[in-house]
């Protein structure tokens, strides 16, 4: 089945002209992507998001503007900033905060749980952290069946609970047992605990990144378990950094079925 593609047009309001187009190159990245975001411009229908910069005060004023030309229209909000403010002034209005440094990779992930969340639009049916967890729930209905005593243990880490609800799921169907990890710390104290037979990592973790914690997997607790990162970086600097940190496959999110099944095929079969 082919994945549906949609565009969504992103309301800017508050940026400078340099932090515009750093946002727009982000949404140029989501043109191969099912959603697909562009700026919304005046004369346009309502934009579909708000993107508001909340640490100056032409954020806000900007987004005020706008509900006045807009009276009536019904959009979610992505505040962006260094802490997270409370106000009034969203009352009654889905939003969201964002806190910096806005990169491309994580503020298209952002946009993507808002989608999902306020449109209800994940086309996705591969593993991919932009699926909010109650789709992810929605779309599994074979439950899993009894592992064998003799099932290989797989260890994946990741912070995103959509990833891991797919991957619980992917990998239970396949007869294979699994535990989880949200951060980098988390997996190296289980790596030491319990031996497994393979190990997914995130690259983009909280604390310590993938590719430390792949390091001191491999070089001082001598896990023997093939490595496998997964990340969203493509660029070739970011799959020399997997190789360099002993990573035994690097391989890009969204990870389809196939990829998933060739990688189990590869290593534990």
């Amino acid at each position: 089945m082919a994945i549906e593609h949609k565009k969504f047009t992103i309301a800017l309001c508050g940026f400078s002209e340099s932090e515009e187009k750093s946002l727009g190159r982000a949404f140029q990245l989501s043109e191969v992507r099912p959603r697909h975001y562009i700026p919304w411009s005046q004369g346009q229908d309502r934009p579909d998001i708000c993107v508001l910069n909340e640490d100056i005060a032409a954020g806000v004023q900007d987004w005020t503007a706008l509900r006045n030309t807009l009276p009536g229209a019904i959009f979610p909000v992505m505040r962006v900033g260094i802490t997270n403010k409370t106000s009034h002034l969203f009352d009654g209005t889905v939003n969201v905060f964002f806190k910096r440094p806005v990169l491309a990779n994580r503020i298209l992930k952002a946009l993507d749980d808002l989608v999902a969340d306020f449109y209800h639009f994940s086309p996705e049916t591969d593993i991919s952290d932009t699926m909010s967890a109650q789709v992810v729930a929605a779309q599994v209905e074979q439950p899993a069946p009894a592992l064998a005593a003799s099932a290989k243990r797989i260890l994946v880490v990741d912070d995103s609970e959509s990833v891991r609800k797919m991957m619980e799921v992917r990998l239970g169907m396949a007869g294979f047992a699994v535990d989880f990890a949200e951060t980098g710390e988390e997996a190296l104290t289980k790596a030491r605990d319990y031996q497994y037979d393979l190990i997914f990592l995130d690259v983009m973790l909280p604390g310590i990144s993938g590719y430390e914690v792949s390091r001191t997997l491999k070089k001082k607790l001598r896990v023997k378990a093939p490595v496998v990162m997964l990340t969203g970086k493509t660029s070739r600097f970011d799959k020399l950094r997997g190789t360099l940190a002993s990573a035994d496959v690097y391989l890009t999110k969204p990870l389809t079925i196939d990829q998933l099944n060739a990688t189990l095929q590869r290593y534990l079969k």
